[in-house]
């Protein structure tokens, strides 16, 4: 994105868009190497589509504060909300019953989305809790990672076996159904 409005002097450029999926995209804003750049990133671009109401507050309250109210309602005009593809699911599920309170994350098994925080929180909860629960991990991961590797040593050694499952990539059946089940669902990135 930042090297966007620097092609312009090279070359004519068409319309471009950035989609916006995630609050990270604020940070070159508060950068003093990169604000000015940002800015007329925000000026030129033509569209800026939006994954979550919560994402486009928060880059548009980074924009205000760092660019000013006028170019706030620039941007504003151009941020059409869309949701990643994803619709209200057409079959009712239906929560299953269960003393056993369901924590659920959706998500890549990955750094950036906390996952191993997750399970040391899990971890402490345990030992203050007598409340029955279990976490659902469920997104991809890579069983031959350091980090997923962490996160099965971190199960172990809290005494977590049968209380977290890391179920990897599942249908969509079974997502929207883990939902329906969740008590708790939880997104750390």
């Amino acid at each position: 994105a930042l090297v966007m409005p620097l092609l312009r002097f090279v070359m004519p450029l068409p319309p471009w868009v950035i989609v916006m999926l995630g609050t990270y995209t604020v940070q070159p804003l508060y950068l003093r190497n990169t604000k000015w750049l940002m800015k007329r990133v925000y000026q030129q671009c033509y569209s800026f589509p939006v994954c979550s109401e919560y994402t486009k507050s928060r880059y548009l309250q980074a924009i205000e504060e760092t660019c000013g109210a006028s170019l706030r309602k620039e941007v504003e005009a151009k941020s059409p909300l869309f949701r990643l593809g994803i619709t209200t699911p057409q079959n009712h599920h239906v929560k299953k019953e269960d003393a056993t309170k369901r924590i659920l994350f959706a998500g890549g098994v990955k750094p950036r989305n906390g996952v191993l925080d997750l399970i040391k929180g899990i971890s402490a909860y345990r030992k203050v809790s007598q409340i029955p629960f279990h976490v659902d991990v469920i997104g991809t991961l890579n069983e031959k990672s350091d980090y997923t590797k962490s996160i099965r040593n971190e199960i172990e050694e809290g005494g977590l076996a049968g209380m977290v499952t890391l179920h990897g990539h599942v249908d969509r059946e079974v997502l929207e159904q883990s939902y329906a089940n969740a008590d708790v669902f939880i997104m750390l990135s």
